[in-house]
């Protein structure tokens, strides 16, 4: 089988299963769901194996947590990059606690509505790179086709999330 050029992995850790789901590279890349795994070494150099040898370029990302950096030494040590987000060291109110998905969905629910852009930003929009306008241009496409409000914020959540992560790459490949 032939390879493809890159994939990006997430993982969703816990003690005893890892939920994994890839994204292929590029604009038109299929982005699917692979299963839980184990959370052993044997199964996630197993996996880690599987799809290395079908992709050249293999990114993992997944949450610092109760897991420790296991994991990412043993990617690491495989050969493929591996990025752990950790939400500890992003600085907040005592008692205050916001989840992720929260997050998205609080985004999305007020991206709902055409945005009303001020002059500043115009500007600023105006001098980001044609590749990160482009991506930010394809976030719109849901308001047209609007059946329920909780189906739309849904779609719009996941098109955030996923602008959000190729806007990084974006960024993060011009450095």
């Amino acid at each position: 089988m032939g390879h493809l050029s890159e994939a990006f992995v997430g993982i969703d850790t816990s003690k005893l299963r890892n939920a994994v789901a890839i994204a292929e590279g590029g604009r038109g890349g299929e982005v699917r769901y692979l299963g839980e795994f184990p959370a052993t070494e044997a199964a996630m150099r197993k996996l880690v194996a599987k799809l290395a040898a079908k992709y050249r370029r293999l990114t993992f990302c997944y949450k610092a947590g109760p897991t420790g950096y296991g994991l990412y030494r043993l990617i690491k040590s495989l050969g493929h990059e591996c990025l752990v987000a950790a939400p500890s060291l992003i600085p907040k109110k005592p008692g205050e606690r916001v989840k992720t998905k929260r997050i998205l969905v609080e985004a999305a629910w007020a991206y709902r509505h055409p945005p009303r852009v001020g002059r500043e930003k115009q500007a600023k929009v105006a001098a980001a790179p044609k590749s990160v306008r482009e991506i930010a241009g394809a976030t719109g496409r849901y308001r047209e086709r609007a059946s329920t409000p909780a189906i739309v914020v849904t779609a719009i959540a996941r098109e955030l999330s996923a602008f959000i992560w190729a806007i990084n790459r974006e960024v993060m490949a011009r450095r």
